[in-house]
Formats: structure tokens, C-alpha cells, sequence
């Protein structure tokens, strides 16, 4: 088998391989891509050396970054002229840079909310922010909790998912003893 014609059977393989359907699964099984080019070269290719060619070079790396940024469904949808590990990394690239600034944005928002609020440091705002949230987990408890709940709280699913919260136990505590009145 001449070089060319490797080459060939290579980014055949690749293409298919990085084919997503409208799921964004893989469009095509090993054995699928295996008989496509049994079909197209006349050459016998086992569906395990396109796996193996998939690991080598990394078509399986640029597949599984692809579903985890949710990219393979957009592919499956957009017609183009550039191959699919173009479009891969074209769309990894996009969403990678988008997170990057976004993540930059929050982090600007961050520390404008420190400086804008007094705080010393970032560690005074983190423990003004944790005090802030067991607050509001707590208040979202209680509301949960009205008169006649109050009483059967023990029988409650809420309350086994309270067990390593003690000081919002504690608190509902009070409040049904207030409610038992």
C-alpha cells in the first residue's frame, strides 16, 4: 500500500471518526468506518487499528474534550467546508477562550465587590459569604417548615439530610419547640 494512499485511508478514518450524529454520539461504529473503507480503498483495515489510530493521534482525546464542552451537537448541525478536527478545534478553542474571559469577568466582579464593600480581604469576604449562605440555607428551611410540618419534622426526609448541619437542626429545633407552645 502506497503512502498516498495510507494518508488517505488515515483521514478517512479520522473524518468518520469525528463525525457526530444529531446527539452528538459518534455518527459511525469502528466497524462502520472499517467497512467505509474497505468499500472506498479495497483494503481491509480491523476496526481495533482505527481505535488504535484514534488513541495515536489523539482523535479520541479531541472527541471526548469535544462532548465535554457540548460542541458535538453543533458540529453534527453545521454544514462547513473545513474537516471535522477543524471544526473540533476551531469550537474547543471558542469555548475555552469564552471561559477564560468569563472566568476573568467574575474574578474583576469579585474583587470590585470587595473593595466596594469594605472588606480587608478576600478571606473576610469568603466569611462574610459562608455566614451569608448558612443563613439563607437556613431561612429556606424554616419556610419549608410551617405549623403543622413542625410537628412532624422526625418522620421527615429533610431532617436525615440535616444530620451533618447540627446548627441548622439546632435552630429548627427551637422553632418547633416555639411552634409546641
Amino acid at each position: 500500500m502506497g503512502k498516498r494512499i495510507n494518508e488517505e485511508i488515515i483521514e478517512l478514518a479520522k473524518e468518520l471518526y469525528l463525525t457526530p450524529d444529531v446527539n452528538g454520539n459518534h455518527k459511525y461504529s469502528l466497524r462502520e468506518i472499517s467497512a467505509e473503507i474497505q468499500q472506498k480503498f479495497s483494503k481491509d483495515i480491523h476496526n481495533t487499528t482505527i481505535l488504535n489510530w484514534a488513541k495515536k493521534y489523539g482523535w479520541d482525546k479531541l472527541w471526548e474534550e469535544g462532548v465535554r464542552y457540548g460542541i458535538t451537537e453543533a458540529i453534527a448541525k453545521q454544514e462547513s467546508n473545513k474537516t471535522k478536527e477543524e471544526q473540533f478545534r476551531e469550537a474547543i478553542t471558542k469555548v475555552t477562550k469564552d471561559k477564560t474571559t468569563m472566568d476573568i469577568n467574575l474574578m474583576k466582579l469579585a474583587y470590585k465587590f470587595i473593595l466596594e464593600n469594605g472588606f480587608s480581604s478576600v478571606e473576610e469576604a469568603r466569611r462574610v459569604y459562608e455566614t451569608a449562605s448558612k443563613d439563607l440555607q437556613i431561612n429556606e428551611l424554616l419556610t419549608k417548615i410551617d405549623e403543622k410540618e413542625a410537628r412532624n419534622i422526625y418522620d421527615d426526609p429533610i431532617w436525615d439530610e440535616l444530620e451533618d448541619n447540627p446548627e441548622i437542626r439546632t435552630i429548627i429545633i427551637k422553632t418547633i419547640k416555639k411552634y409546641e407552645k
